[in-house]
């Protein structure tokens, strides 16, 4: 490989912090020692975030050898068994997903950490897992989603929006109870969009398996390795950059059996050729193992355009310096073949109007539309919409204690038409939102009207009250409905 393609792949490698705790944990004893002592003088225990709490769960079992008089060692060792802990907790608590989905014949498999789990595959210490990924068929994803939410599983969107998701993106995060915790997927992969017959094959290959009792299905051992690198290499954002899928993708490389072959097939269906590569050259760097050189092997024969490589810089989510290689990257690669719908074409973003508008009511107001609340439903009257049109709402709600931004979601007939935003300061005085929302050509009548509060981003774990006031949904009232 010449030196321009290493370099070009090496841009998705973990940086900085990542990659000197993945040489703590997997470089020989003396060169781990010395990459301890350059990260623990620039960093305090009380500092790192929770990528690097789950580097340091492996790392804890190697401190007696490479540091045994090191005063973090007790703590890291502490931390580890905590984190450990509530891994399990977090799996336990979100297994009771899969029993929604399995009594009502929804075929479930699993990914990642679950799917390690299920399929017996072990690494060589303690697997710190945040939450249980699930791939549900494409088909399915909005009834699955639909009986998460009737078992009390919610996410920052409404119902109607969760529902809607699959068009627009791979997955959605619910969440239930103190550690029940769970991604729910219709396809493996961010980006791009997989065919139904690229997916179709996924589940073909998959092996029948148990986690914690219940029948599920893993990927293939080649499905499992293509997956790994490709979530690795290419976080969906950049809060989603890890290093712990090293731990995992070894762990599947020390299987035996391993056929190359089939890694490179899945890569290739899979959309993950440039970062299975990527992601191999660096373990190969770190930890040199025969599979890890016969699948690079299989994969450099089978040939890794240029264009496919760029388009790995392209979704790399490193250090802000690189932004200007990742922006020209972006230009010149091969873009892929399909794409999801663009999220605000799918459900419009509508601001509030500044003045109020005229239109006809269309229906009497209940009595709880008056109440504050988190949600409400109601009907267009006996009314039949002929559409398109517009839909005047006005909210109201209390005066705000801090300044924040206010979001609301607006579905007809159990599909979102229009996200609702506004920002108010504290000094605000006017606490009633005019909002004018284009309706769609709706069949018959009366449609059902459903508006509700959404979440402003999560509230810290260790948050003050100012910061949970701006991320709580605020209860409202409904003041007025009309058609113009």
């Amino acid at each position: 490989m010449n030196r321009l393609a290493h370099f070009l792949l090496s841009q998705s490698w973990p940086q900085g912090d990542l990659d000197l705790l993945l040489r703590v944990a997997l470089l020989p004893a003396a060169d781990a020692a010395k990459c301890w002592d350059r990260w623990k003088a620039h960093h305090d225990l009380d500092d790192v975030t929770w990528e690097e709490h789950k580097l340091l769960a492996p790392i804890a079992s190697r401190l007696p050898a490479i540091a045994p008089d090191c005063p973090y060692r007790p703590r890291v060792q502490g931390l580890a068994k905590a984190h450990w802990t509530t891994s399990q907790l977090v799996l336990r608590d979100s297994a009771a997903a899969l029993d929604t989905l399995l009594e009502h014949a929804i075929p479930v498999m699993l990914l990642k950490g679950g799917a390690l789990q299920a399929a017996g595959v072990s690494g060589s210490g303690p697997r710190i897992s945040g939450d249980l990924d699930i791939l549900v068929p494409r088909p399915l994803y909005p009834r699955a989603i639909t009986l998460l939410y009737a078992e009390g599983w919610s996410s920052r969107d409404s119902r109607e929006y969760a529902q809607s998701s699959w068009r627009f993106r791979s997955g959605l995060n619910l969440r239930r109870g103190l550690h029940g915790d769970i991604d729910v997927h219709h396809q493996p992969v961010p980006a791009p969009r997989l065919t139904d017959a690229a997916l179709d094959a996924l589940w073909a290959r998959a092996t029948p398996a148990r986690f914690h009792g219940r029948p599920v299905v893993v990927p293939s051992h080649a499905d499992m390795i293509a997956l790994t690198a490709a979530h690795a290499a290419r976080p969906a954002t950049s809060r989603q950059i890890s290093a712990a899928w090293a731990f995992d993708l070894i762990a599947l490389l020390k299987q035996d059996g391993l056929e190359p072959e089939k890694v490179v097939d899945s890569a290739a269906a899979l959309d993950a050729m440039a970062a299975s590569i990527a992601c191999l050259l660096y373990l190969d760097s770190l930890v040199p193992l025969d599979n890890t050189k016969r699948v690079i092997r299989e994969l450099e024969s089978h040939g890794i355009g240029a264009r496919q490589m760029l388009g790995l810089v392209a979704a790399a989510q490193n250090s802000p310096s690189s932004a200007p290689l990742r922006r020209l990257a972006a230009l010149i690669a091969e873009r892929p073949k399909s794409h999801f719908e663009r999220e605000r074409q799918v459900v419009p973003r509508i601001r509030r109007l500044r003045l109020p508008l005229s239109g006809k009511t269309v229906t009497p107001l209940l009595a709880s539309a008056g109440e504050p609340r988190l949600r409400h439903e109601f009907e267009l009257g006996g009314a039949k919409l002929r559409g398109p049109g517009n839909l005047i709402i006005e909210i109201e709600f209390d005066r705000p204690s801090v300044a924040r931004r206010f979001r609301f979601d607006i579905a007809v007939d159990a599909v979102p038409i229009a996200r609702l935003g506004a920002r108010l300061s504290k000094r605000a005085q006017k606490t009633r939102l005019t909002f004018s929302v284009p309706l769609p050509r709706v069949a018959g009548s009366p449609a059902r009207v459903a508006i509700e509060a959404l979440a402003e981003g999560e509230i810290p774990a260790k948050a003050n009250l100012e910061q949970v006031l701006r991320a709580k949904p605020v209860p409202f009232r409904i003041a007025r409905v009309a058609l113009r």
